[in-house]
């Protein structure tokens, strides 16, 4: 969702996303408690309908709702780290920061472009959130990393853009996931914020793709956009209604891309930069535990692996939809244990079998 607020950092969740200046953040009931795992497992004993989950620890595997489609957020763009590794380019290839922030829309990606420049050491306006120099230079795999480790939506379309979608579309059949959505997020976005440029009849991608390609050639309809973010806020409602149509796949599938990853299907940077965030993370007994998730208003997902030393490999993806927006907002705060939690389907058994217990009544099947 849209906000100035950060709420998932870069070694959680790293999603982007929650509200502007001026929606109020109305709680109608108590938000579930999920700062403890008997918190999580209730709400999750009370909501099965919400949320699909596929975990195979390479011994036992919980599938609930496991095929059933859902909206994804920012755990697609491990596609287009495939796609990027594939493609072989030269990592030291240099970009202008400028190019890559023709696709920045502030305030729709939770700080992850701001938190992006900080770490690169790229002044900015602290205005406009754009470099004071846009002639400054980085590298291609730069813009890669954030593209995962901080979410940078911007990091996403520049290198959709210098791929191309068949180039993203053929990386995600690589690892196993066939008619990936690959859609602009700069357009998504734009559909949402300007819903009077929305043409009645064009399909939604359609639609973005215009909007998109209207916001990198035309200077004063990007300005417009830009200041749009912070005075046309779009209500919970029309933001939840908005993420339905927002693009996805199932938890069985994200979690065989993971397992792609894991298992070396793609080039090197691939790997390197999925189980950059959450190397601090590991167990003695882990090689690397790769990570992306995303969030969107009442969305949130996750999928992960975990290599382990013996050559074992473990995949899980949860994908939370429809949440209240006070369940959202608790499970997205700084003291929820819903990272932990996922990550733990794969590395505790038996936290594996109460997750199963509570939302298909039986412990984790032997695979």
């Amino acid at each position: 969702m849209l906000s100035r607020r950060h709420l998932l950092t870069a070694t959680a969740l790293a999603a982007g996303a929650t509200l502007l200046p001026g929606l109020a953040t109305a709680a109608p009931r108590a938000a579930a408690d999920f700062t403890t795992r008997e918190g999580l497992l209730a709400w999750l004993t009370a909501n099965p309908g919400l949320v699909s989950a596929y975990a195979h620890n390479g011994r036992k595997c919980l599938a609930h709702r496991a095929h059933v489609a859902q909206p994804l957020a920012s755990a697609v763009k491990p596609v287009h780290l495939a796609a990027y590794a594939l493609a072989r380019l030269d990592p030291a290839t240099k970009v202008r920061v400028g190019d890559w922030e023709n696709f920045y829309l502030p305030y729709t990606d939770g700080g992850a472009h701001v938190a992006a420049q900080e770490s690169l050491g790229i002044p900015m306006d602290s205005v406009t959130r754009l470099a004071k120099d846009p002639d400054q230079l980085v590298t291609l795999d730069q813009i890669a990393g954030t593209m995962i480790y901080f979410s940078d939506n911007a990091a996403t379309d520049y290198l959709r853009h210098l791929l191309g979608e068949p180039a993203l579309r053929r990386a995600a059949l690589r690892g196993g996931w066939a008619g990936a959505d690959t859609r602009s997020k700069l357009g998504d976005f734009l559909c949402l914020l300007l819903p009077e440029e929305v043409r009645p009849g064009v399909p939604r991608r359609e639609m973005g793709e215009r909007l998109e390609r209207r916001f990198l050639t035309d200077p004063a309809f990007r300005a417009h956009a830009r200041a749009k973010v912070l005075t046309g806020i779009p209500s919970w409602d029309t933001q939840t209604a908005w993420v339905r149509d927002s693009g996805g796949a199932s938890a069985a599938t994200l979690a065989g891309l993971h397992r792609a990853l894991a298992a070396g299907r793609f080039p090197e940077p691939a790997r390197r930069h999925m189980e950059h965030s959450l190397a601090a993370a590991r167990p003695p007994e882990v090689a690397g535990i790769g990570f992306k998730g995303g969030s969107l208003a009442g969305l949130l997902t996750a999928g992960m692996s975990v290599r382990w030393r013996d050559g074992r490999i473990g995949t899980v993806a949860v994908l939370f939809t429809g949440m209240t927006e006070p369940d959202w907002t608790a499970i997205t705060g700084e003291s929820s244990i819903y990272l932990r939690a996922v990550l733990d389907l794969l590395l505790d058994p038996a936290w594996l079998d109460r997750v199963a217990t509570a939302l298909t009544g039986t412990p984790g099947m032997l695979s």
